[in-house]
């Protein structure tokens, strides 16, 4: 069954909610996800997805002043249940599916959540500010990492969190080419790149009028998941 949770999160509690176990580089599992180790049992990620909701429209901290909007995340067990779901708009919900590697660390999250434009036709203008990316949810990530480092770790770490690479979002046109895999960190000519895979269709964009509303007002967002990017950041990829 899925699992839900409830409530705001700041983005300064987000070195508490990101920093975790993770996985591998390697592809995404398609599979039921492993047993999450431990130090995940208490729910440590049970609210990225929210958290990438406020950031890709704007809410919360990301608005100040902004109305507050109650954000429900359900977390699947599988990739199926969660391909098979959908986010809403009111109340406003978002889709959370963890991708983990053979011990059961997390390597990706990816994310189903409301476009902006979507928030504010229905909860009233302003209350989104503006639609965001994908890439400043892994830049969070990123700066979160970097800064958990101690100095013996920084001192032996395969990757400097400060050249590494968060790319811009790289645009998917369905949901068959969102869920693809592909790996959340690649390096090039030495540098580490962060990569976040994101999918956006606009309430308001006149190319989608004619879709099904529940697939109009959309965005998704696939994300390196905390423990894996310590993990590549402290031993390199491979």
């Amino acid at each position: 069954m899925p699992t839900r949770s409830r409530g705001p999160i700041l983005a300064s509690a987000l070195g508490t909610c990101l920093l975790l176990s993770g996985g591998t580089a390697a592809a995404v599992p398609l599979a039921a996800p492993a047993q999450a180790p431990a130090g995940e049992a208490g729910g440590t990620l049970a609210r990225v997805c929210a958290y990438g909701q406020m950031a890709t429209a704007g809410l919360g901290p990301w608005g100040p002043g902004r109305p507050y909007v109650p954000i429900d995340n359900v977390v699947h067990p599988t990739m199926e249940a969660f391909v098979d779901s959908k986010p809403a708009i009111r109340p406003l919900r978002t889709e959370q599916f963890v991708s983990r590697d053979t011990a059961g660390r997390a390597v990706q999250i990816r994310c189903k959540g409301k476009s902006a434009d979507h928030v504010n036709t229905v909860y009233g203008a302003g209350t989104a500010s503006g639609e965001g990316t994908c890439a400043a949810v892994n830049r969070t990530t990123l700066r979160t990492v970097g800064a958990s480092l101690g100095p013996a770790e920084r001192a032996s770490a395969a990757f400097d969190p400060a050249q590494v690479v968060v790319d811009a979002d790289t645009q998917t046109m369905s949901g068959g080419e969102w869920t693809q895999e592909f790996p959340s960190a690649a390096v090039q000519d030495g540098v580490l790149h962060l990569r976040a895979y994101s999918l956006l269709v606009e309430w308001l964009d006149p190319r989608w009028q004619g879709l099904p509303e529940s697939f109009r007002g959309v965005h998704y967002c696939t994300l390196i998941a905390p423990g894996e990017l310590r993990r590549v950041l402290l031993g390199g990829l491979g």
